[in-house]
């Protein structure tokens, strides 16, 4: 009798077991050999009421998602297809939001914080470990060959109107595989700017303003290659300089990148100490800072604009300078490179920069002289700018004389 009492008891405890056991597999979510396809791992995600943001990756074999652990906290998890059981992310936590997945399946992203201000963390599919956090505004948007990742981050111009932040909206670039965070768009205090889309033709931004005009829809050209902002500053007994000047990064060919890194840095003397004189009473100070005109896969040109003012002058005395670049070679270019050789240049675009002269609503300080024999020069989208330096045919009022030939007029002599 007690043995059949035992027996029965035992029965019962065993089927609580299972129960209790059946219960705490359903808490955590695993599949049997029966539900590991995609179709019924979507299932059971989908009858679960504590789970959001189901989102799968290109290929079809993960999905990525959030569970609520309360108190308005969500844990993010993986599942891969075939796999019995979730696998939870370790310390991606929180206020999360707006999964995505790189377009080669290799990164989950999950944005942590507010849907304004938040930090998009990274994360390998591969290890499922925190690869990168990066603070932003606005974004992750991914470029079609999984390498860059185009947010929006604030800057600290004071924006025309009070608005959410302290600073506009910039475009930033993330590269995947260096880590790099480089500023490639830059917005003013009446606009800022907000990435939307990448593919073959670019990435797509908004340009929003601050008043009352319309947004824009723009489209940023990934050429292959980064430029960032340097400054270097000196100080001596005499002089003070502050030059800005631009860095090329994340070119294929590194010995063309550090070729023209160098050209530039010995063009604007940077790292050269400043000038010492015997008088005392000589002071002076050399500004310089910079613009990109044109920026393409195969040319790279730059204007710079220097200032240098001696203490006690009535004015600063003010000079144009450009540097356009061969990306291919990390040559510098002259104004003959961009013409055919059997072409004579010169007195074409002197006959256009001639009438282009005749059309000026003031008199220059002497006749015209043409294209000189070192001609400065850039280039822009759409034309060539000649450019000639304050008080050689203009006062120090106007500037520089910059004259503009569009590609249009020369299209058959160009190379």
């Amino acid at each position: 009798m007690i043995k059949k009492i035992l027996t029965i008891f035992l029965c019962i405890m065993i089927s609580i077991t299972i129960l209790i056991v059946g219960c705490e597999k359903k808490d955590v979510i695993n599949s049997s050999e029966e539900t590991n396809t995609k179709e019924d791992i979507q299932a059971d995600l989908e009858e679960n009421k504590n789970i959001d943001d189901i989102t799968w990756s290109y290929d079809k074999s993960k999905v990525a998602y959030t569970k609520d652990i309360g108190d308005y906290m969500k844990q993010l998890y993986v599942w891969k297809v075939g796999e019995e059981n979730e696998k939870k992310i370790e310390g991606v936590n929180g206020n999360l939001h707006g999964i995505s997945w790189s377009f080669d399946n290799s990164y989950i992203t999950v944005n942590e914080g507010t849907s304004s201000l938040k930090n998009t963390i990274i994360i390998s599919s591969e290890d499922l470990q925190v690869y990168d956090t990066v603070e932003n505004a606005g974004g992750p948007i991914w470029a079609p060959n999984s390498e860059k990742i185009a947010f929006a981050v604030i800057n600290d111009i004071e924006p025309i109107i009070p608005i959410e932040f302290n600073g506009t909206r910039d475009i930033m670039i993330y590269n995947i595989n260096l880590m790099t965070k480089i500023v490639v768009i830059y917005a003013e205090n009446d606009y800022l700017y907000l990435p939307i889309s990448w593919d073959g033709n670019g990435l797509k931004y908004e340009k929003n303003y601050l008043d009352d005009r319309e947004s824009e829809e723009l489209v940023y050209e990934d050429v292959g290659y980064d430029i960032i902002t340097e400054v270097y500053t000196a100080k001596s007994k005499n002089m003070e300089e502050n030059i800005k000047y631009p860095v090329v990064k994340n070119m294929i060919n590194k010995d063309n990148e550090e070729k023209i890194n160098n050209i530039i840095i010995e063009h604007l003397g940077v790292n050269e100490e400043p000038a010492e004189i015997d008088d005392e009473n000589f002071k002076a100070t050399l500004h310089a800072d910079y613009e990109i005109m044109k920026r393409t896969k195969d040319i790279l040109s730059i204007r710079f604009f220097l200032s240098f003012y001696q203490e006690g002058a009535a004015l600063s005395d003010n000079l144009i300078d450009a540097l356009t670049f061969d990306m291919k070679t990390g040559k510098v270019l002259e104004l003959k490179d961009l013409f055919k050789e059997d072409v004579d240049y010169e007195n074409i675009l002197n006959s256009i920069l001639n009438e282009k002269i005749k059309d000026l609503d003031f008199k220059l300080y002497e006749e015209y002289k043409g294209i000189e024999e070192e001609q400065g020069f850039y280039l822009t989208d759409n034309s060539i700018a000649v450019y000639y330096q304050e008080y050689i045919y203009t006062p120090h009022t106007y500037g520089p004389l910059i004259l503009e030939i569009p590609f249009d007029e020369i299209k058959d002599i160009l190379k």
